[in-house]
């Protein structure tokens, strides 16, 4: 039997229930800032993920006998 474990071991510590269950109201638009052309050329976009490397791994297929594999997976052997 297969035991699931968490997507993350830490909580956020934010309450999303708290801010999925908040409207913006028409008040709360004013405090935002005007979206300029100015701004938007400034703006730098974060793709993130991991670096590149030079030489990436490559993934490959392998199909061993089962006996082959039991022999890989015994420690002693």
């Amino acid at each position: 039997m297969t035991v699931s474990k968490p997507t993350s071991r830490r909580p956020s510590g934010s309450d999303l229930a708290r801010v999925d269950a908040h409207h913006i109201k028409p008040h709360e638009y004013k405090e935002l800032p005007e979206l300029t052309d100015d701004l938007l050329t400034r703006a730098v976009v974060n793709k993130g993920g991991r670096p590149r490397v030079e030489n990436p791994r490559q993934l490959i297929s392998l199909r061993l006998p089962p006996d082959v594999i039991a022999r890989l997976a015994d420690p002693n052997g």
